[in-house]
């Protein structure tokens, strides 16, 4: 007869996690120690049991802060000092949910007709790495960036973004910003009447007059008092924050009118495809200009002396952009301007 000695059971308990996020999973585990061959387990949330959980593993997605797990081992030797015992606490600590946010704002939800425009993303509870998505009227157009530039937008384009992020107790992960519906405005170009001496410019929010493409300082008014000859311009910007500018208006020189030499110049084609012709008549000194709409001189034409026979001038447009341009011809008493246009 074999006479065997007392044992001690023990039981321990280990989480699969111990900071968790509501809903998530947990598995416990009990490492008996002297349970015998058919231990029986009976598990605790907070003192109370968990009915029908009565093996070595216990899963829970019921757990709540600060509760504390514990497992009852009994085992199944006949030499247990005690035949039941209780495992170590593990206490679980819950982090509430977050709910990630985005929204998005632009440098203007009205963007003028050619200009680029500007969004940017603010996000809360992204996480560490947090994922920004772009689109444009549903189609993904960038990624990873908090803020984008969209050029050539038309009218009804919308603009939003998406957060996902990687917070581990973020809920929902996914979320999508406000939507950005863009108007497109074309500014008009304003219109320069001559009144009394003076330019005024159509309505507009602010202006800027222009003497031969160079901004004259302090014009900034509606009106211009021209004191000097050349091409005079006004640009605008509208209420939208829109700019634009007008054509050309010249003010020739102050006593100086076209004679009835002048009044013989013709000029054709025009338009004009790459090559026209200008008709002289006979004359005295002559220099003829080109010029660009904004009053740039872009070449000399011609110039020269005294003619008795009149001439035909050949004139190429091929080194020219589409657009419209002014051919001044200056005589010694008069000077006048024609309009071309170069199409190509």
């Amino acid at each position: 007869m074999t006479v065997l000695g007392s044992v001690t059971p023990t039981v321990s308990i280990s989480a699969s996690a111990t900071s968790i996020c509501p809903g998530t999973e947990v598995t416990f585990t009990a490492a008996p120690v002297n349970g015998g061959g058919s231990p029986s387990y009976v598990w605790y949330i907070n003192g109370t049991i968990q009915s029908g959980m009565t093996t070595s593993v216990f899963a829970t997605t019921a757990l709540q802060n600060n509760d504390i797990v514990t497992c009852e081992l009994t085992s199944s030797l006949p030499c247990a000092s005690t035949s039941t015992v209780i495992s170590n606490d593990v206490q679980i600590s819950v982090t509430n949910s977050i709910t990630p946010q985005i929204s998005i704002a632009g440098n203007s939800a009205t963007v003028c007709f050619g200009d680029t425009a500007e969004f940017t993303a603010t996000f809360n509870n992204g996480g560490s790495s947090p994922l920004l998505q772009w689109y444009l009227n549903s189609s993904p157009i960038g990624s990873g960036l908090t803020v984008i530039s969209l050029p050539n937008l038309v009218n009804g384009d919308i603009v939003y973004c998406e957060l996902t992020s990687n917070d581990a107790c973020a809920s929902p992960v996914m979320v999508t910003s406000n939507l950005a519906t863009i108007t497109v405005t074309s500014p008009i170009a304003p219109q320069i009447s001559f009144t009394s001496d003076w330019l005024y410019s159509t309505t507009a929010l602010s202006y800027q007059w222009y003497l031969n493409g160079s901004l004259i300082p302090g014009a900034t008014q509606d009106s211009y008092y021209p004191t000097v000859p050349g091409f005079y311009q006004v640009s605008v910007v509208d209420v939208n924050g829109c700019s634009a500018i007008s054509t050309l208006w010249c003010k020739q020189r102050r006593n100086r009118r076209r004679d009835s030499r002048s009044k013989n110049i013709r000029l054709y084609p025009n338009p004009i495809s790459n090559e026209a012709s200008l008709e002289i008549p006979a004359h005295q000194q002559m220099q003829i200009e080109l010029y660009s709409i904004e009053g740039k001189l872009l070449k000399i034409l011609y110039n020269g002396a005294s003619l008795s026979e009149p001439i035909s001038l050949p004139i190429s447009t091929s080194d020219l952009i589409n657009g419209v341009y002014f051919i001044v011809v200056k005589e010694q008493r008069s000077e006048f301007s024609l309009k071309i246009i170069v199409i190509h």
